[in-house]
């Protein structure tokens, strides 16, 4: 019976040939000894002592090259979906990613698909489809707008590109005035009613599941280079997490902050197929009057939560928020804010998340 040689990968047939025999297809044994006369042996030695065997052509198998393609979760509330103009936006942010992968230079190609402020009425998405990592036009806000993802991806991508990655894709998912509490609250299944009230967990975990199905079937966006031998791999391989806001205005909700984490973080882990599915949070800067309370339970949740990490917070007197004459905007993150956070998050990502790229 035909058989694979576990080190060389040759099929050989019933017997094993050495790596310098493999380019012929017909093998010789010679007779060491014989038994038999003088004359015997002189004839013998005439036919050269060889006894031809007939084998077939040895096959070598070739092991495809695997692509890998990690894929980010960014989750949280307006200043995760970023309430700034792209026009404060630092233009290196920008055009690094329009500029794309030279061999000089090397920079990983960022893909974004997006779903913000759906709770309003009046979001903005992708439409269901993985674009170039871009500020995200918003209808309600009348302006294109940007979170932490831009200086993010420009923070981790000479890591990604040591690890070998050419190309990511980062799933957003982001709710304005949400609150983990009930907001986010995994065991909540108010669907309709006072906005108050409605749990958008199973939004956000059909989102992150559409967007991942929708990654592992475009076979229309292969990495480049590849080759027809090449299989793309684009696993799950983290989360950032922006969010806190909502729940710092309440001692209620500020005092169960950790535990509603812990529990969130759980499932989603869960939920996604990812048990160990690392996690990046930020702590937040606002007027709530529990925000210390918020700011403490995310970095207790770092030290309880296995992969789980806590950069380190912004000085609320360095980057601010934005002013009262900001309209809609007033008290989020100014644009510096929102780059500083993307940086931290992604200086905070350590070494051996990378090893799962």
């Amino acid at each position: 019976m035909a058989s694979v040689h576990p080190r060389l990968g040759i099929r050989t047939g019933s017997l094993v040939i050495q790596l310098k025999q493999i380019a012929v297809s017909q093998y010789y044994i010679r007779i060491q000894h014989v038994k038999c006369s003088q004359n015997q042996r002189r004839q013998v030695s005439n036919q050269r002592n060889k006894i031809p065997i007939k084998m077939k052509t040895p096959m070598i198998t070739h092991q495809p090259a695997i692509i890998i393609e990690p894929v980010f979760i960014l989750a949280g509330q307006s200043n995760m979906a970023g309430r700034c103009d792209a026009a404060e936006l630092p233009a290196h942010l920008f055009l690094q990613q329009q500029q794309g992968n030279n061999d000089d230079d090397p920079v990983v190609e960022f893909r974004m698909c997006w779903d913000l402020d759906r709770n309003f009425g009046e979001g903005c998405s992708s439409q269901g489809q993985f674009l170039p990592l871009q500020p995200q036009p918003s209808p309600g806000l009348n302006m294109d707008i940007f979170g932490p993802e831009m200086a993010l991806a420009q923070s981790i991508s000479p890591r990604l590109v040591d690890a070998g990655v050419k190309r990511a894709h980062l799933i957003k998912f982001a709710l304005g005035s949400t609150n983990l509490h009930t907001h986010w609250n995994p065991t909540n299944s108010v669907t309709d009613g006072k906005l108050s009230d409605i749990g958008y967990y199973p939004q956000f975990l059909k989102f992150c599941k559409d967007s991942m199905e929708l990654l592992q079937h475009n076979d229309d966006d292969k990495a480049a280079p590849s080759s027809s031998a090449s299989i793309v791999s684009r696993p799950l391989s983290g989360m950032f997490w922006l969010q806190g806001e909502s729940d710092s205005s309440k001692a209620k909700t500020a005092n169960a902050y950790l535990s509603n984490f812990k529990n969130f973080i759980q499932r989603v882990r869960q939920d996604l197929g990812t048990p160990d599915l690392p996690l990046v949070v930020s702590p937040v800067i606002w007027n709530g009057k529990k925000v210390h309370v918020v700011n403490e339970a995310l970095r207790q949740a770092a030290k309880e939560v296995q992969h789980c990490y806590c950069i380190e917070a912004l000085n609320q007197d360095e980057f601010g928020v934005q002013g009262s004459d900001a309209g809609v905007c007033a008290r989020h993150l100014t644009a510096a804010g929102l780059c500083e956070i993307g940086s931290r998050m992604g200086r905070a990502v350590p070494l051996e998340w990378l090893d799962r790229c």
